[in-house]
Formats: C-alpha cells, structure tokens, sequence
C-alpha cells in the first residue's frame, strides 16, 4: 500500500491499532497503522506520541525540527508534551515549508477521527525517517531549501550578527530582533519628546513675533500722532521712525527663525520616520520561522 491509498483508506474514518483499551482511535493508532500498512515495519506500542522517538529503535533516523528544517513526504512527524495535553501528537507529513505544513492525523480537530490537517510548527520536536529510504529530493524541493538557506544567511548579515553566518542559530535571531524592537520602542519615545519641545519651541516664536508686531504698532500709532502735534521737532520724528525700522528687522528675524525651526523639525520627523523603518525593516527580514 502506499500513502494516497492509506490515506482514502482512512480518511474520514476512526483507526484503531493494539494499544490500551482505555485510548480508541489516537493519533498513535494512525500513526501504527501507517507503520504497519504503507512502510512495512512492526507497530510500536504501549508509548506516548512524544515518546515515539525514543522507542522506535534503530529502523528510522531521527530528524530533530529546526528553523529551517522540512521534513519529506511521508516522515512521521511528532509533537512534544506541549501538545495533546502532555502526551504529544503523531501524524503522517504531506507537504509543506518552513513555517506551515499538511499532515495526516487522528484525533486533531475532529475527536477520534482522521483528517487531512493544516499545523504550524509549534510543539514539534522532529521527525522520523526510516533507514534505508531515498534521501534525494525534488529540484523543487532542493531549490526551495537553497533559497530558504540563502535568506537566513543573508538575514543573519544583514543584521551584523558576529560570527559565521552559516552557523548562525535561530535564539541568536530572536535575541538580535528582539534589541531592534527595544531600540525601536525608545526612538519613539524620544520622538515623542523631541516633537514636544519643537511644538514649545513654536509656541514661543509665535508670542514673541505677536508682541513685536504690538509694539511696532504702538510706536507706528504714536509717531502718527506726534507728527501731527505742531511742537514736535524733526529729529524726534526720526528717532521714532528708526525705533520701528528696528522692531520691524526684529519681526523679520523671528519670522526667518521660525521658517528654519519648521525645517528642522520637518527634517527631525524624517530622520525618525527613516530609522523607525530601517529597525523594522530588519525585523521583518529576520523574521524566517517562529516555533
């Protein structure tokens, strides 16, 4: 038999394989039966799914998961105790990549009974092989390994992690993503303050430039009124004047600072917009599996 027609055979239906009378139609039961029917080999009894592993002897290789690892069509695929309520769970691996997979199961969504599965890698601590099979794989498949290596090689550089990018481990990614999303985090703080005193920065140019332009007014108003008094001498007229060609540079200048305070803060927000994005843009990039 092979694994399309173990899979119409069961599909849809309850599987029962030895096992204690008080657990009917488990996941190990699929999992036996699998063993048993499509690769040939003897059941393994009496073990939690976690355990299947340690007790499938020297007929497989264990495969133990990593964050780029895929296993093959066919592989059985195990969970630890973070799954199944702390038995673990077993099933058949169809297909998938580094971040999601289908597989064969019992007693998943549907209780007791075998159905074609959509998982994520969370929980699973590996897989098993049996010796002796084919370890060649698809050019899909091979080419769809070298692009995922390539990716995390090139995410590891990328965020300048020191040391061999090839050997890089996925808790140092973690670590390094984990200090861009701190460094992020106070960049906006810091933003936050430093928009906060350009606002107060404006606030105050605003009132100097309000009363400047009150001033000018008062003396303009009073030397109108003064070169309408007879007894007001030339000279006095010119001070005058001279007072409000001053206070109007002075407006001028408050003016112009303002304009330049307006740059700058114009320039202070792209410069923290512009770091916000690379930060996350190097997250994003590391991002190439979770468990």
């Amino acid at each position: 038999m092979i694994l399309d027609d173990f899979i119409k055979k069961w599909n849809g239906k309850q599987c029962e394989v030895a096992g204690s009378a008080n657990a009917k139609n488990q996941c190990v039961d699929l999992a036996n039966a699998y063993i048993r029917d499509v690769l040939g080999l003897p059941i393994i009894e009496w073990t939690d799914a976690k355990d299947f592993p340690t007790k499938a002897g020297d007929k497989y290789n264990y495969i133990k998961n990593t964050p780029l690892g895929v296993p093959k069509r066919g592989d059985i695929i195990v969970w630890g105790s973070g799954a199944g309520g702390g038995y673990g769970h077993i099933a058949i691996y169809l297909d998938g990549g580094v971040n999601t997979f289908t597989s064969f199961d019992q007693n998943w969504s549907v209780k007791e009974f075998c159905k074609i599965e959509n998982h994520r890698y969370n929980n699973v601590i590996g897989w098993l092989r049996p010796k002796g099979e084919s370890m060649e794989i698809t050019p899909e498949e091979r080419d769809r390994l070298i692009n995922r290596a390539t990716v995390a090689k090139e995410v590891a550089q990328f965020l300048e992690i020191a040391g061999d990018p090839d050997t890089i481990s996925f808790d140092q990614i973690k670590s390094v993503i984990a200090g861009i999303k701190a460094r992020a985090k106070d960049m906006e703080g810091k933003a936050g303050e430093w928009e906060a005193e350009c606002k107060n920065r404006i606030e105050q140019v605003g009132r100097l430039k309000a009363q400047l332009l009150e001033q000018g007014k008062l003396y303009k108003a009073l030397s109108d009124k003064l070169k309408s008094s007879n007894d007001l001498s030339v000279g006095t007229i010119g001070l005058l004047e001279g007072r409000i060609e001053v206070l109007q540079e002075q407006v001028n200048v408050v003016s112009a600072e303002k304009g330049e305070l307006n740059k700058v803060i114009a320039m202070l927000k792209l410069k923290r917009e512009y770091d916000i994005l690379i930060e996350l843009a190097k997250y994003k990039l590391a991002l190439v599996k979770f468990k």
